[in-house]
């Protein structure tokens, strides 16, 4: 991912509108968004909406519901460990999770994903 830059208004409309021609403009825009500034600000949400005629309602329900958007800039590197059956094996008894969307196959094998 390129380094992310600071959130612009003009830039983000710049963006919508490289979108909006699309058939269900929404989640390509946000991934766009996110890949410029390395999250979705709160205040691309009102431009967001008012660009597609939608509600901020309905904006803020889609960017929170998909957990691949980050509501805030992170760091360089960010990782996220599935590791529950691991640490049972190696008897670990405290282990810090940062963030995980899901652990659902956590049971299988240990996993990694970094962004």
């Amino acid at each position: 991912m390129p380094e992310a830059s600071t959130w612009n208004a003009e830039r983000t409309r710049e963006i919508i509108a490289e979108y909006l021609g699309l058939e269900g403009p929404m989640l390509p825009i946000l991934h766009a968004l996110q890949e410029e500034y390395g999250f979705i600000s709160s205040d691309a949400i009102p431009v967001i909406a008012d660009a597609l005629n939608l509600t901020r309602a309905e904006v803020h329900g889609v960017v929170t519901f998909y957990h691949d958007f980050r509501h805030d800039p992170v760091g360089i590197i960010f990782y996220s460990f599935a590791v529950a059956r691991l640490a049972r094996a190696l008897e670990v008894r405290a282990w810090r999770q940062p963030y995980s969307a899901s652990l659902a196959l956590a049971g299988m094998a240990p996993q990694l994903m970094a962004k």
